[in-house]
């Protein structure tokens, strides 16, 4: 009756909720499987298709993770785009800058004037050129003009070789119709300065041409060649004015001259020059042209009657000037440069007085080859010759240059 009493009483006990540990271990381990599956990022893993629903909020996140890792690749991929940008932009910039510079510096080096080689080395002497007119001629900007007789350079040179211990003499190679009276007669008076002053010797040798006023400073050497085909001679001086008032005539133009007095005004276009004027511009050149017989007759030891024979404007071939005592000797350039090297025992040496760029030489080729009529030809030659004043120039013989 005891033992029935005592399994009612552990009935009702479990009925009351006491329940086994056994049985509620069992009870509370599909509870604790689902705590821990909610703290895991994902469920645990199942096959495919009996995975259970994933929870809402777990399901926000993942979604945000996808989002934001996408974005993190597609920013990665934004970024090495732009530095593979900027890589290639600064190189692209590099090549500019140094495509920039180069032509840069090749422009300054077209545009740079060449260096004079103004300095002669120790125990020689100095092969000066004179080529070309005998004018003070200027260079433009480009130097596409370049002369090729630097008259300024010139005389500054043979002033500065008088002082130098180490030169030996002057060697003068001319090739030229002449040119101003006042440019011959003042490179005349340097290289004669020169000789007194040092008393190195000068000689001339004579090329193509060397006429009127080339003559006039050939007067400062003590000894004078000519090449075998040289054209020298055309001694004297003259005036050039244009008168074109025939021509304005034709045209109907009239020229309106207000001066001060009848001799004033000469040359203007269109004013016709009277008598009187032509002898104010005769006395001129009679007295330039006396100064030229008093360099021959003391240059070349001749008699004054002599030099005036000589000296009526006529060309001589080199032959002709030879046996006529105006030259001394007629060879070849070579023969001469090596009888002036004997002379002077030294070396020679060959000054440069030409400032043109190397942009200048190349346009001056280009120009130079341009097709020209022959009216053209002629009135460029007449404009380039100074008007109203003496001239020791040969224009028979300017076409070579």
């Amino acid at each position: 009756m005891n033992e029935n009493w005592e399994k009612r009483e552990e009935n009702r006990t479990d009925a009351a909720g006491e329940v086994p540990e056994d049985s509620l271990a069992q009870k509370a381990e599909p509870a604790r499987r689902e705590e821990d599956a909610i703290g895991q990022d994902t469920p645990p893993e199942m096959p495919r298709d009996t995975r259970p629903p994933m929870p809402e909020n777990q399901g926000k996140v993942a979604l945000l993770r996808a989002r934001r890792k996408k974005q993190d690749g597609a920013g990665k991929a934004i970024g090495i785009s732009l530095i593979s940008l900027s890589l290639a932009t600064i190189v692209l910039l590099a090549i500019l800058l140094g495509l920039i510079v180069s032509v840069a510096f090749s422009v300054r080096g077209l545009l740079r004037p060449a260096s004079a080689r103004t300095h002669p080395p120790e125990g020689t002497f100095s092969v000066i050129s004179v080529k070309g007119d005998i004018f003070e001629q200027g260079t433009d900007a480009l130097g596409v003009n370049d002369p090729s007789y630097h008259h300024k350079s010139t005389i500054s040179y043979i002033e500065k070789l008088a002082e130098n211990e180490n030169d030996r003499g002057i060697l003068l190679y001319l090739d030229t119709p002449g040119g101003g009276v006042y440019e011959s007669d003042e490179l005349y008076r340097a290289l004669a300065h020169y000789h007194e002053e040092t008393g190195r010797p000068i000689w001339a040798y004579m090329a193509r041409t060397c006429a009127s006023g080339g003559y006039y400073v050939s007067m400062a050497a003590q000894k004078l060649y000519a090449n075998y085909n040289t054209t020298t001679g055309s001694i004297g001086v003259y005036i050039a004015l244009t008168d074109v008032s025939g021509l304005y005539g034709k045209l109907g133009v009239e020229t309106v001259l207000v001066r001060s007095g009848d001799n004033k005004g000469v040359g203007v276009p269109g004013v016709e020059i009277t008598d009187a004027q032509r002898e104010v511009y005769q006395s001129s050149v009679d007295e330039s042209y006396e100064r030229f017989i008093d360099l021959i007759e003391q240059g070349r030891g001749m008699e004054r009657e002599e030099a005036y024979r000589l000296s009526d404007g006529r060309t001589y071939t080199a032959n002709q000037a030879l046996q006529q005592g105006l030259v001394d000797e007629v060879t070849d350039w070579e023969q001469a440069l090596s009888d002036f090297e004997k002379e002077t025992e030294a070396e020679a040496f060959y000054p440069s007085f030409s400032r043109q760029s190397s942009l200048g030489r190349i346009l001056s080729g280009v120009l130079g080859n341009l097709p020209q009529g022959e009216t053209e030809a002629v009135l460029s030659r007449v404009e380039a010759l100074p008007q109203g004043v003496p001239l020791a120039y040969a224009p028979e013989l300017a076409g070579a240059y």
